[in-house]
C-alpha cells in the first residue's frame, strides 16, 4: 500500500471519527454510539435502528476525502450478534428440530415517557434481594444508586424469588443484572495503571517498553473523555437475564418480552423501594449535566497529572482511580499505586 492510499484511509477513519463526536444530543444517545468506541473504528457494531444513519455518515466521509486514482472505494459490512427489538425468528438460522438446548440474552427497561427523570436501582432494595455470590457496585458515584451483577462462576445464583419472578423461566435464568444504561464501556486488554507505569518508570526501560506504556497512557485517557461525551442521555433502568431453555418451552418466533412477567416485574416495583429517581430539571439544572462536569473534571484532572509527571518518577503525584469508580463503580484493581 503507498503512502497516498495508506493517507486516504486515515483521512477517511478520522473523519467518520470527529463526526461521530460532533454528534447533537438526540444522536449521540443512540444505542449503538453508547455501545462503541468513538476513535476506533476496526470494530463498530451497528444496530438495525441506526444502520442507515450510520452509512450516512460513512458515505459523508467518504465524499469527504479525496480519492486516489485508480483506487476503488468499497464499504462492506456483516452481521454477528445483534441485538434487536423486533420479532426474532429461530427458523431462518437454523433447524429448530436439531436443537438441544437456546441460551436466550433479554433485557427490559424502565424509563420515563418524556425522559424527564433518570432511573437508577436502589441500594436499600437490592442488597435484601440479592446474595454475595453476585457483585453490588455504585452507579455514577452515587452511594444510594447501584448496579448488581450475578456471579459467573458456575455456582448458583442467590437472588431471592421475588426477584427470580420477573423472568418468565425462573428456574431456567443462568444470569441477572440490573444496571442503569449509562456509559461503561471498557478498553480491552488494557493495562491496569498505564498512567502510574508511564510516571514511575522515568523512562528506564527498552524504548519499546516505555512507548507501549505511553500509548496505553493516551488510549487510556482517550477512553476516558470519549465516556464523558456521551454523559448525555437520560438514564434508564434495566434488567437483563440469560436464560437456557429447550426448544420446546418456546415457539421459534419469540420476542424480548416473552421472556419478562410483567405482572410480577410491576408488582416487585411496586412493592418495594426499587427505584431512585432523579428529575431532569431546567431551572434548577441539568441532573446529567452536572455528572458529566464532575466526568470531566476527573478525566481533566489525571490527564494534567500525565502530562506534567510523564517519565518523572515524582513522589508528588498518585494514581486516582475515580473516573473508574465513575464509570464502572470500581477500580480496575484494587491494588493502591502511588507514584
Amino acid at each position: 500500500m503507498d503512502r497516498d492510499t495508506l493517507n486516504y484511509f486515515c483521512n477517511v477513519h478520522n473523519t467518520l471519527c470527529e463526526s461521530l463526536k460532533a454528534l447533537p444530543k438526540q444522536d449521540i444517545s443512540r444505542p449503538s454510539i453508547q455501545k462503541n468506541r468513538l476513535y476506533d473504528l476496526s470494530s463498530f457494531n451497528i444496530l438495525p435502528q441506526d444502520q442507515a444513519f450510520f452509512m450516512r455518515l460513512i458515505d459523508s466521509a467518504v465524499l469527504n476525502s479525496q480519492l486516489v486514482e485508480s483506487l476503488k472505494s468499497l464499504v462492506i459490512t456483516y452481521k454477528f450478534g445483534q441485538k434487536q427489538s423486533t420479532e426474532f425468528n429461530l427458523e431462518e438460522i437454523c433447524d429448530v428440530s436439531s436443537l438441544r438446548c437456546i441460551s436466550v440474552h433479554s433485557a427490559c427497561d424502565i424509563s420515563s415517557a418524556n425522559g424527564a427523570v433518570h432511573h437508577f436501582w436502589s441500594r436499600y432494595a437490592l442488597q435484601d434481594l440479592v446474595g454475595t455470590p453476585g457483585t453490588l457496585f455504585s452507579a455514577l458515584s452515587l452511594r444510594e444508586a447501584v448496579n448488581f451483577q450475578s456471579n459467573l462462576d458456575g455456582r448458583q445464583m442467590d437472588i431471592d424469588a421475588h426477584l427470580r419472578a420477573v423472568a418468565t423461566y425462573p428456574r431456567d435464568i443462568t444470569f441477572i443484572q440490573l444496571y442503569a444504561d449509562t456509559p461503561h464501556t471498557r478498553l480491552p486488554n488494557t493495562r491496569l495503571h498505564p498512567i502510574t507505569g508511564d510516571i514511575v518508570c522515568c523512562g528506564l526501560l527498552h524504548p519499546n517498553t516505555t512507548q507501549s506504556m505511553y500509548n496505553h497512557s493516551v488510549t487510556y485517557l482517550r477512553h476516558m473523555e470519549e465516556l464523558t461525551v456521551k454523559l448525555q442521555k437520560p438514564s434508564v433502568a434495566r434488567i437483563e437475564t440469560v436464560t437456557l431453555i429447550t426448544p420446546e418451552q418456546v415457539p421459534a418466533l419469540f420476542r424480548a418480552e416473552d421472556f419478562f412477567c410483567m405482572v410480577s416485574l410491576k408488582q416487585l416495583i411496586q412493592t418495594r423501594p426499587m427505584l431512585v429517581p432523579f428529575k431532569e430539571t431546567v431551572t434548577g439544572g441539568s441532573f446529567m449535566g452536572f455528572m458529566r462536569s464532575l466526568a470531566t473534571c476527573l478525566v481533566n484532572t489525571l490527564t494534567k497529572q500525565h502530562l506534567t509527571a510523564k517519565g518523572k518518577g515524582t513522589f508528588a503525584e498518585a494514581w486516582t482511580a475515580y473516573q473508574e469508580v465513575f464509570f464502572w463503580g470500581h477500580a480496575q484493581s484494587s491494588v493502591v499505586w502511588f507514584c
